[in-house]
């Protein structure tokens, strides 16, 4: 399960049908995080994204449990796409579930539901050898550019980037 922003943020950054093809599962999200990616922008990411989707490299799935959504919504604080996200995740049960917002992420530390962000996902796919150190630190820039990243992570991420080279 996506929320809207690490989809954004993989696409810009050109690292999302990578991500997508290192995938055991395919990835899901709610009609919400769809329109929050795709609704009426005509920029890259939401063009790419609306390709994956149709091309069904990315599920669009209804929640089943709308009380379930409205609650995690209202309990912590969440926008609608970030909290179907986590109700889909929930209801599914869901192996991961990829979130930037930090109301988002503290929701499923109470649920229990495993999570990484993007910069989670950069340093995976360095390790897993997908992406080479220097398209790594390349990627990071780009991330650090479009995220609301502190820069202190930017240079934790960067530092451990560089040590694996």
């Amino acid at each position: 399960m996506s929320d809207a922003s690490p989809l954004i943020l993989l696409a810009k950054c050109e690292l999302l049908e990578m991500f997508l093809d290192g995938l055991v599962e395919t990835l899901m999200i709610p009609p919400h995080v769809q329109v929050e990616c795709c609704g009426s922008k005509d920029t890259f990411d939401a063009q790419l994204i609306g390709r994956l989707i149709s091309e069904k490299r990315i599920i669009v799935r209804r929640v089943g449990n709308r009380t379930l959504a409205t609650r995690i919504r209202r309990e912590f604080n969440l926008g609608r796409g970030e909290a179907e996200a986590i109700a889909l995740a929930q209801s599914m049960g869901s192996q991961l579930v990829i979130m930037e917002d930090r109301n988002g992420v503290n929701a499923c530390k109470v649920l229990k539901l495993p999570f990484t962000g993007v910069l989670g996902i950069l340093l995976r796919m360095h390790e897993k050898k997908s992406i080479t150190a220097e398209e790594s630190l390349q990627k990071l820039d780009v991330l650090r550019k479009y995220g609301r990243y502190k820069p202190e992570i930017v240079s934790d991420v960067r530092r451990l980037l560089e040590k694996k080279r």
